[in-house]
């Protein structure tokens, strides 16, 4: 048997498309071996996707805010009491209008927080949080706002829009509690702090992506480590801070509410109770970053354990032959 298991590749397929593309070509290479079929994500940009793929969720489109306040369209997906969300669909890049400027520092991830709670009103139990993909850097300070947590300043003022400016001026938070029955889950792409000394990743490091200038970053770094200083009491975890922009760090605020690794949660034990003879994953560029709680990389440890080959298709990859684990061999989708 044949596990088909990819991740997207980003702008060309979703995970379930590259499944399904993967899967007509080794049927003509191997036409007497079963096949599954177990598209896969990280926690970034289609994570929602396959999270209603396993829980049987439905799509929904709403009107929304983007990261901005500009008018824009939210898409989710729900079931009867479980919804699922992308935070990229909410406060990325698919959320942004692209015929205004954008600046990454008055950028709050405040709707995301409202639509939770929105979802809470409407008795929504457990929503799951693809974490990456946002174009926010507020430490996640607007979506606990859109939670109703308040914010206070030096002179006691209440805050009223969360942004990365005003992360610096806070001294005091008021949090909300949520429902004792809710059950809220971030996934999560990449493990790394708020805050950490180069060359050591952070949510620093992913600033300049959202449109941060370098020049910028100094005083990011430094209202990062103030909201964290001020925030760490709340937290429950050490793992996972600078996912999102800081929304992992919010997240880790919240009661009844957990982060996982993305990739090693969606996959669960398929590897270990299917024991395929090889498994087929992907990406649209594997590199070094592969490795580092990807889909791919996760798939591989798993399989080199078991001593299942695995054949990784991809866009481009920039490996050398000597950084490819011995085991796994790499098709270009063109040679597919």
């Amino acid at each position: 048997m044949i596990l088909i298991a990819p991740d997207k590749f980003k702008g060309t397929f979703s995970a379930e498309e590259i499944a399904r593309v993967i899967s007509e070509k080794v049927a003509v290479k191997f036409p007497r071996e079963e096949r599954k079929l177990f598209p896969m994500a990280d926690g970034g940009e289609g994570t929602a996707g396959i999270v209603a793929l396993r829980r049987n969720l439905n799509p929904v489109v709403c009107d929304g805010i983007g990261p901005s306040g500009e008018d824009c369209v939210w898409k989710y997906y729900a079931g009867e009491r479980t919804a699922a969300i992308d935070s990229s669909a909410v406060i990325g890049r698919a959320a942004i209008d692209g015929n205004r400027t954008y600046s990454p520092l008055d950028a709050s991830s405040y709707p995301l927080g409202r639509l939770v709670s929105q979802l809470i009103d409407g008795g929504m139990k457990e929503i799951f949080i693809g974490v990456g993909g946002t174009m926010t850097t507020d430490g996640g300070s607007g979506f606990l706002q859109g939670l109703g947590f308040r914010f206070y300043d030096r002179e006691g003022r209440l805050c009223t829009r969360m942004t990365p400016r005003r992360l610096s001026g806070i001294t005091r938070i008021e949090p909300a509690t949520l429902p004792a029955d809710i059950r809220i889950t971030g996934l999560v792409d990449v493990d790394v702090p708020l805050v950490a000394a180069p060359p050591a990743l952070s949510a620093l490091s992913f600033a300049l992506q959202k449109g941060v200038r370098e020049s910028e970053l100094p005083m990011l770094a430094e209202a990062f480590s103030l909201w964290g200083k001020v925030a760490s009491p709340l937290s429950r975890t050490g793992h996972f801070h600078g996912a999102g922009g800081g929304l992992g760090f919010a997240l880790s605020l919240l009661d009844n509410t957990r982060l996982l690794a993305g990739a090693e949660t969606l996959l669960g034990n398929q590897i270990e109770t299917l024991h395929p003879d090889r498994i087929y994953t992907g990406e649209g560029c594997f590199d070094r970053q592969s490795f580092g709680g990807k889909v791919t990389g996760t798939i591989i440890r798993k399989a080199m354990a078991l001593g299942i080959p695995v054949t990784i298709v991809c866009g481009r990859c920039t490996l050398s032959h000597d950084e490819i684990p011995e085991g796994a061999e790499v098709i270009l989708l063109r040679d597919l």
